[in-house]
């Protein structure tokens, strides 16, 4: 886990290094170069003998997991774990097959997958490439939450959907498929006038950002 504090099947992972290791061959499957890697690892001071810093540290980050954990490539290292194994990764997977899902037409499997990435906790950013991991982590977050959203108003559960509709609309108000969501979900729970507000509200402003009467 590297989303919510590193770990290794429930135990914490010693090291910042360590984590800035595993984010780095996270975010790249097919694997990273020792260059990029050091340069990464440590990006303010690189260590005297580099080649055999990152040598040191690869051997410690498998000790602390499992020898086949990361692997050696031509010229770099990549994660050698399933992405069910990698909670960074299954949250990417999750969140791509609901959209294809919703895209398909599957609201009930879309709302299943968006869920079960918008759920995946998030610590601290911080900085490096783990900050990196998980500041894209809570963006897949975001998006998986207007994803479920929107399987949700398909599936008519308007109540659930109307809040993260309305966030999405805040974030993009030109978003025609958000704008109806919202709308239906609007018209359903608080009534058709509060729907209607909204629209006309919308249509002012876009009249006004488009320099229309």
């Amino acid at each position: 886990r590297l989303l919510n504090g590193v770990s290794w099947d429930g135990m914490p992972l010693p090291g910042e290094r360590v984590g800035a290791l595993l984010a780095v061959l996270v975010a790249e499957p097919a694997g990273v170069s020792d260059g990029r890697l050091v340069r990464e690892i440590w990006p303010d001071a690189e260590p005297v003998h580099p080649a055999k810093a990152l040598q040191v540290l690869v051997s410690r980050t498998r000790s602390a997991t499992s020898p086949g954990a990361v692997q050696r490539v031509e010229g770099g290292y990549r994660l050698g774990l399933t992405d069910e194994d990698v909670d960074a990764r299954l949250q990417a997977a999750h969140l791509a097959a609901a959209r294809a899902a919703l895209a398909s037409g599957e609201a009930t499997e879309a709302f299943r997958l968006a869920s079960s990435a918008a759920a995946m906790e998030v610590g601290v950013p911080g900085a490096g490439p783990l900050g990196d991991l998980r500041h894209a982590a809570e963006q897949r977050r975001t998006t998986a939450r207007e994803v479920a959203a929107l399987a949700a108003a398909r599936l008519g559960r308007h109540a659930e959907a109307i809040d993260d509709l309305a966030a999405a609309h805040q974030r993009r108000p030109d978003d025609g498929e958000v704008l109806l969501a919202l709308l239906r979900a609007e018209a359903a729970t608080v009534g058709p006038a509060t729907a209607l507000a909204r629209y006309e509200a919308y249509r002012a402003d876009l009249a006004e950002r488009l320099g229309v009467d």
